[in-house]
């Protein structure tokens, strides 16, 4: 359920996961592999919409490791309807800082 084309664009919560075409499909595929083994994840706060053949939602993930570690992440998706099946077409996973953190010198 993922497009395969350059005009997927994959942005994640590493300064380098600034992705789109193949190089963000890949990254999709292996992330999804290796997170079903590492990380415990619970979803809350979904909420999705559509209009014509455009879909797009939010959620809250909250993501612990098995030696006890946590993060709290929000997700943003948009998907387009293409022969008849949605397909992720841009995906957005951030960690919140507080405005201080995010502004701090350095």
């Amino acid at each position: 359920h993922v497009l395969r084309g350059e005009e997927l664009r994959l942005i994640g919560t590493n300064p380098d996961e600034w992705l789109r075409g193949f190089d963000a499909h890949d990254l999709f595929r292996r992330e999804a592999a290796a997170a079903t083994a590492a990380l415990r994840a619970e979803v809350s706060e979904v909420e999705a919409y559509s209009t014509g053949g455009t879909g797009w939602g939010a959620a809250l993930v909250g993501f612990s490791t098995a030696d006890g570690r946590t993060a709290r992440a929000r997700f943003s998706a948009v998907f387009l309807l293409v022969d008849n099946a949605w397909k992720l077409v841009n995906s957005h996973t951030s960690v919140a800082v507080s405005d201080d953190d995010a502004f701090s010198p350095g």
